[in-house]
């Protein structure tokens, strides 16, 4: 069952600019993690760690391109 919203659109637009997206960061952070971890058979230590490098690195370009200091994504309260 479909619904149809005045004014809005069924299909979902791609985000302009990637603000708001860390796939890419996420993406580079587990193959770094997997090179890594390969490397120094520590797969366990390196996967984990990849993904936060990634997270942290994509939240970085996210805040650097939006100006905002503390775009925490978070409402006030």
């Amino acid at each position: 069952m479909t619904v149809d919203v005045q004014g809005m659109d069924s299909e979902r637009k791609p985000r302009e600019g990637g603000h708001g997206s860390y796939g890419g960061y996420i993406g580079l952070g587990l193959a770094l993690g997997l090179a890594i971890g390969a490397g120094t058979d520590n797969l366990g230590l390196w996967l984990p760690l990849g993904l936060l490098f990634g997270w942290m690195l994509g939240r970085r370009k996210k805040r650097k391109g939006t100006g905002d200091p503390d775009d925490s994504g978070t409402q006030g309260g």
